[in-house]
């Protein structure tokens, strides 16, 4: 049950932070960039948004759900990040804010993926 309040926490915390960003003044827009015509905080916003609901189901629902919005957020974070380090000086609030997601996503992986480490792979005797 902790893993689970532990995932939602994280998740909201994320999808906070991300709406932040996404609500910024048109002088920070810097930190969302577009996406064809969509930004992409909406994307991180619907991927936080996945991970969270994931703790609303169980077995491989939760797993699905939990995944595809991870993944869409990992990607977009640490594509940011590399795009903010690659862009010199004007892009420094995209590489804090991608830096910051990135890390958010990290560890919201390892709280999701710890009791499948735990458990052995062949049963012992």
């Amino acid at each position: 049950m902790n893993r689970i309040l532990l995932i939602g926490a994280l998740a909201i915390a994320g999808f906070l932070a991300t709406l932040s960003w996404a609500v910024a003044p048109l002088g920070e827009a810097v930190v969302c960039p577009s996406l064809g015509p969509v930004s992409a905080c909406a994307f991180a916003l619907g991927g936080y948004a996945g991970m969270f609901s994931s703790t609303l189901f169980t077995g491989w629902r939760a797993s699905a759900v939990f995944l595809s919005g991870w993944i869409i957020t990992l990607s977009l974070s640490v594509s940011g990040a590399l795009a903010g380090a690659l862009g010199g000086t004007p892009a420094i609030a995209l590489l804090l804010a991608s830096l910051l997601s990135t890390i958010t996503v990290v560890a919201l992986g390892l709280v999701w993926v710890r009791p499948y480490l735990c458990q052995p792979v062949w049963g012992r005797r």
